[in-house]
């Protein structure tokens, strides 16, 4: 009965039957689900191995709903049925994010990969000066609001950590090109000096691998974030800056030159404060460089304060004045008190 559902629902949305313009998301909603069923069946037939799936990112994403897409919400992916089918402890799904280069079908020349804009996470991460990087959502940025170009290269944003459980990021990409099975031994030596730092290893003449090793940032479990607070307008460090994290009781204190160091989980936000000026919030890097805060120094409105000049009283009026005040400033009833 539930193929017959499925091939009367995939039949209903059948994706050969519309144009590009016609096609929405749960159309392909049918065949992920076949696609899921597929994969658990496998998986049941082979309860000791590791299976790893490779495929477009939106079919094994798993809660689309929560991204900012009126078109996701009725998409249920084969990665949600998945995880739900077998716990999401036992599956995790990997998006893969570009910086630049191109992208399209194998052996094309693609079209350009959008340039990010600000605040995305790519554009974040095209900072760094490694050629790619992990970023694990899961674990080290729950429920984070962010935007990424993961689908189709679009922007879309919301807690990515309910979609995928974390980012391979690559700054550079190209279309997938096909390769003999041969050629690795007739690549001239030029092959390797031409791509230097690509993922796909240049090979010398001797066949041996070469691969660009670099130092990623550390995005995975708790690390310790270094920064400094400045004055915004002279660009001077501002001393014993207190650093907290809100409402959570944690925090340090700036050193003499401003600078402080914090251990965190993951990327969250911090607040800065200090006497004289403004408290600023921002959020920690994700990677290992230093965080610079720039607080702006508070303007206070003070109420006019009139000062007139007048001649000094007198020894006999300071006198008088005393006796006069005498019933306010002491006491003037008997009272007994044990000591």
């Amino acid at each position: 009965a539930r193929v017959l559902a499925l091939a009367h629902d995939y039949a209903t949305h059948d994706p050969s039957a519309k144009t590009r313009a016609d096609w929405v998301a749960a159309d392909s909603s049918p065949r992920d689900a076949q696609m899921a069923d597929n994969l658990l069946w496998y998986l049941r037939q082979h309860p000791t191995e590791k299976v790893i799936c490779w495929g477009a990112l939106p079919h094994f994403a798993s809660r689309v709903e929560v991204l900012g897409s009126d078109e996701l919400r009725a998409y249920r992916p084969m990665g949600r049925a998945v995880k739900e089918a077998l716990g999401a402890g036992q599956v995790y799904t990997l998006g893969t994010l570009a910086g630049g280069g191109t992208h399209g079908l194998p052996g094309t020349a693609g079209v350009p990969v959008p340039v990010p804009a600000a605040g995305t996470l790519e554009a974040y991460l095209s900072t760094l000066p490694a050629p790619y990087a992990f970023v694990s959502l899961k674990h080290d940025a729950p429920g984070l609001q962010l935007t990424t170009y993961a689908f189709d290269y679009q922007p879309l944003a919301g807690p990515w950590s309910e979609v995928v459980d974390g980012f391979l990021f690559l700054k550079q990409v190209v279309p997938p090109q096909l390769v003999a099975a041969d050629s690795t031994t007739a690549r001239p030596d030029s092959a390797a000096a031409a791509l230097p730092g690509s993922l796909n290893p240049a090979l010398s003449q001797g066949g041996t691998t070469v691969r660009r090793v670099v130092r990623l940032a550390d995005v995975s479990g708790v690390r310790t974030v270094q920064g400094v607070v400045l004055d915004q307008r002279s660009r001077q460090a501002v001393p014993y800056a207190a650093v907290v994290l809100p409402g959570q009781g944690k925090g340090t204190v700036a050193d003499a030159n401003g600078r402080f160091a914090l251990p965190l989980p993951g990327p969250t936000r911090l607040q800065i404060s200090s006497l004289g000026y403004e408290v600023a919030t921002v959020q920690s890097p994700l990677g290992n460089e230093e965080l610079t805060v720039l607080l702006t120094p508070a303007a206070y409105a003070l109420a006019a304060v009139r000062i007139a000049g007048s001649a000094p009283p007198t020894p006999e009026i300071i006198l008088k004045n005393v006796v006069q005040r005498i019933p306010n400033n002491y006491e003037q009833q008997d009272y007994a008190a044990q000591v």
